[in-house]
Parts: C-alpha cells; sequence; structure tokens
C-alpha cells in the first residue's frame, strides 16, 4: 500500500505548522479560516507515472503530496460558493483533452527538478486565465500573476545538490514523454497542511 496519501485526501509536502507567506495569501479584508486549491485532474495512468517519479525523488521525510498541477493556490473560503459556481461553469463547456510532458520540459528549480507540460498548456492556461479574470480581487499575489508556466514538481526543499543535480541528470537522460488526459479540475481544502478533497468538475467528453 503506497504511504502517500490518496487523491481524496492528498496531504501538503510542507509542516502542518506552516504559515503561508504574505503573497500565498488571499487578497480580502478578513482573516480567511480556509484557504481553496485548485488543480488539473488527469487520467490515473498519467498521474500515476508522474507519482512514481516524485516517489523516487522527493525527500523522502517531506514526501506527503501525489504529483499535482496547481492553477490557484490560495482561493478564499467565503468565496466558496462563487468558486464552486464558477469552476462547474467554465467545466461544462471545456471539452477534455491531452496534457504531454516531454524531456525538453525538465527544469531545475533551486533545490529541486521539476517538468513543464508541453502539450496542454495553452488550454490550461487559458481556463486559468478565464478564472482569474473572474477572481483577480480577491486572489493572492501569486495567483494574480498572469503569467503562468504548468508544471510538476519531481523534487523540492532537498538540501543536497548533488541530490538535485542526480535527479536532473537522470531524467534528462532517462525520461520518457509522459501523455495523458485532462478530465477536469480538482478543487481541495487546506486544512492545517492537508489537501482536503471537496469536489472533482468533470470536462465535457
Amino acid at each position: 500500500m503506497s504511504t502517500l496519501s490518496s487523491r481524496a485526501n492528498i496531504q501538503h509536502e510542507s509542516n502542518p505548522q506552516h504559515e503561508r507567506h504574505e503573497n500565498h495569501r488571499p487578497n480580502t479584508t478578513t482573516d480567511e479560516g480556509d484557504h481553496y486549491v485548485l488543480t488539473i485532474w488527469t487520467d490515473d495512468a498519467h498521474h500515476e507515472a508522474m507519482t512514481a517519479l516524485r516517489r523516487q525523488w522527493f525527500p523522502s521525510r517531506l514526501l506527503k503530496v501525489e504529483a499535482h498541477v496547481t492553477l490557484f493556490h490560495a482561493l478564499p473560503g467565503t468565496k466558496l460558493h462563487q468558486l464552486k459556481q464558477d469552476i462547474a461553469e467554465i467545466s461544462q463547456y471545456t471539452t477534455k483533452f491531452d496534457i504531454t510532458v516531454k524531456k525538453e520540459g525538465i527544469y531545475e528549480i533551486g533545490k529541486g527538478v521539476g517538468i513543464r507540460i508541453s502539450e496542454g498548456q495553452k488550454k490550461s492556461a487559458k481556463l486559468r486565465s478565464e478564472l482569474r479574470d473572474k477572481w483577480e480581487p480577491f486572489l493572492s499575489r501569486q495567483d494574480q500573476q498572469e503569467r503562468w508556466r504548468g508544471h510538476y514538481t519531481i523534487m523540492n526543499k532537498e538540501d543536497d545538490k548533488s541530490r538535485v543535480l542526480e535527479c536532473l541528470d537522470e531524467l534528462q537522460d532517462s525520461f520518457e514523454d509522459s501523455r495523458g488526459t485532462v478530465n477536469g479540475l480538482n478543487l481541495w481544502r487546506y486544512d492545517r497542511g492537508w489537501w482536503r478533497e471537496v469536489e472533482a468538475f468533470s470536462f465535457r467528453k
């Protein structure tokens, strides 16, 4: 049995006592009790392939989250009704689309390694842009940014630089393209470091 949390109860890699940086907090006048995260939802085979890489390379003491591509990191709980309504609406007229990650998308991110999505980037970015326009007044500084590049984080928070370079070299040498389908969007509630699945929104077939 996997030591990672399932999609229905996925955990964040940070410490449960983690306090969000100011740039990662919703832009609201009140102290939000709940924050929400929005990710793309892919088919199981692609998801499991990317999670296997993350499991192989992420520092074991911190590995608590399965692979994911995040659209928004900190959505305010006071806007939950609007969030769900807007996500449901955009999902109803969005058709499923292909997603691919390729060797050319591998890159170093400080203490880690990521892989950018290639096919599926434009459609994912368009979805994010439409939602960003609706939500801009209450988004965090991070989520307000217009520029967005979808990616999977395979390794992060690795203090051993040689380990980071080992991961980078091995992926650049042996990684094979991973293709899948984006079936919809997942909304999660951030619970003191944990992610709790709130709802999965399916796209049109």
